[in-house]
């Protein structure tokens, strides 16, 4: 949001949610809230803090470890990754796959298995807090790409799967 989010924009947010949460447990389905960098629900502190307020068993975390970085902790990637399963792990419902690249300083979105994303980190991490938690690909937009990025996910995936069972 341009300037940045207020306090208001945080009730608004959280009463919304008090709404949808008590309509969500009457049909007995989730609600997942995805952090993402810039929003305002950025990281998985926020995140934390939002599910503090709202302690309701049907709020969950839809999780795409792409967006909690930035081209301050790209680098840093690892730690962002376990402080995401370490906080969150439990509550995940659902998880995005999708890459990340710098480009010119800038974090750049691309399809899986063409970026520097820490699958095996990611996918070992998903198969010890929730292995059998659905995993939505996200930019491969040609039917080539999706079918390149679904492989490379599975072979990740298959990886990540025999490592844990070690």
């Amino acid at each position: 949001m341009p300037g940045g989010f207020t306090s208001d924009d945080w009730r608004v947010l959280q009463e919304s949610l008090e709404i949808l949460l008590a309509e969500a447990e009457k049909h007995g389905v989730f609600i997942g809230i995805e952090p993402a960098n810039d929003h305002l629900i950025g990281d998985i502190d926020t995140l934390e803090r939002m599910m503090a307020q709202l302690p309701a068993s049907n709020l969950g975390v839809v999780l795409d470890p792409g967006n909690l970085l930035t081209s301050d902790n790209f680098f840093r990637q690892d730690e962002v990754i376990e402080h995401a399963f370490s906080r969150v792990g439990s509550r995940i419902i659902a998880c995005h796959a999708k890459d990340r690249i710098i480009e010119q300083g800038q974090i750049v979105t691309v399809p899986p298995g063409k970026g520097q994303l820490n699958y095996d980190l990611y996918f070992q991490l998903l198969q010890r807090y929730k292995p059998e938690v659905d995993i939505i690909m996200e930019a491969a937009n040609t039917p080539e790409q999706r079918q390149v990025s679904k492989a490379f996910l599975d072979r990740k995936l298959k990886l990540a799967r025999e490592a844990i069972s070690f």
